[in-house]
């Protein structure tokens, strides 16, 4: 049986989520919360699995309570929320960068899909690893070497794959790279296509890097530029240094699919390219970072242990696609000072041996 608590100021929004959540008998509401301040206290007395979020309440708002419980009493959050999410605001991003795992708008009752999205994303959650956030714990991830960046890059393409619970890991990578990064750093990034444009506001608020969704038409990749695909579209590299948008029917379930992805700069970039899996669940993006390993890419995924959700990185870890596993900020790290050591000689794009080493010696 998995237990929820769930968090809003609507006692009918509470009455309907119990009712939707209950409907197929794994799980049970244990506990409701109308506001913030109530939030603490009655998790730490039922400690549930998973808690649910609204985000505009009375007092401490729904941000400010996600920051209070993950600094407190850490649990996987989902915000569940009828305002403010859509296409125009970051709200459900900021939640994740603040703690939450994902975001969803509340289910109508009679919209049975809807309503079989919430509870499955419940139980995707439930039993996630969650971590105290401190200061201590903060700074101790972003232990390791910076470099100022040269112009010339070491290799030509960064391509990050990410899931659920992935927004806040890309946040941290991108944070950590300087507006001269000499690469162009592509993310596919599962999500609800409408809130597609507001990711993409989010990220240009973190990022010195320009963000760039791209569309049907092929865009020429430039350095220091963030790209991420347009409209319901897979994101594909036909050559060297252009991407389009494709709309073309989703592969193995996903559009935009990160295996669509990665398997097209695999052909068209081989080693010169670094592959990146992030937090999330569910197998996408682990068949195209195996293709780029077997081109001698340097493939990393994000350590299970420190990912949001472990499941696709551990997974692309045990199949042999990922060659080794790195926190974010640790991730970031890498990338920056392979650029600064490697960039500094004349040397062709490195291999994935020569960035491995760098890689060991963070």
């Amino acid at each position: 049986m998995i237990r929820v608590l769930t968090c809003d100021d609507s006692s009918l929004s509470r009455m309907i989520l119990t009712k939707v959540l209950e409907a197929e008998g794994d799980i049970k509401v244990v506990g409701q919360a109308a506001n913030g301040f109530e939030a603490v206290p009655r998790i730490q007395e039922h400690k549930p699995d998973v808690v649910t979020m609204d985000i505009d309440m009375p007092g401490p708002n729904g941000l400010e309570t996600i920051e209070r419980i993950m600094h407190t009493c850490p649990v996987p959050i989902l915000v569940v929320t009828g305002e403010r999410l859509g296409p125009e605001t970051d709200l459900g991003f900021r939640a994740i960068q603040l703690g939450a795992l994902d975001f969803m708008a509340k289910p109508s009752i009679g919209d049975e899909g809807s309503m079989a999205r919430l509870r499955a994303q419940v139980r995707a959650l439930a039993g996630t690893p969650v971590f105290l956030h401190t200061e201590d714990r903060e700074a101790a991830s972003k232990t390791g070497r910076q470099h100022s960046m040269p112009d010339a890059p070491p290799f030509s393409l960064v391509a990050i794959a990410s899931g659920t619970g992935g927004p806040k890991s890309v946040a941290t990578i991108l944070q950590s790279l300087p507006a001269n990064f000499g690469a162009p750093v592509v993310i596919v990034q599962q999500m609800p296509d409408k809130f597609s444009g507001a990711y993409a506001k989010y990220l240009q608020s973190l990022t010195q890097l320009r963000v760039t969704m791209v569309e049907a038409m092929p865009h020429e990749c430039l350095p220091g530029e963030v790209l991420l695909p347009g409209s319901d579209s897979h994101l594909y590299f036909p050559r060297r240094g252009v991407v389009v948008g494709m709309h073309s029917e989703p592969y193995a379930g996903h559009r935009p699919s990160a295996t669509v992805l990665l398997r097209s700069i695999a052909e068209t970039y081989g080693s010169d390219a670094v592959g990146i899996l992030l937090s999330g669940t569910g197998d996408d993006g682990i068949e195209g970072l195996a293709a780029m390993r077997s081109t001698g890419a340097l493939t990393l995924a994000e350590a299970p242990s420190s990912a949001a959700i472990g499941e696709t990185p551990a997974a692309a870890l045990k199949s042999g696609a990922a060659s080794r596993a790195l926190p974010a900020q640790m991730i970031a790290n890498c990338l920056v000072s392979a650029m600064a050591a490697m960039s500094s000689k004349t040397t062709a794009p490195p291999s994935d041996a020569s960035l491995a080493g760098l890689v060991d010696e963070i």
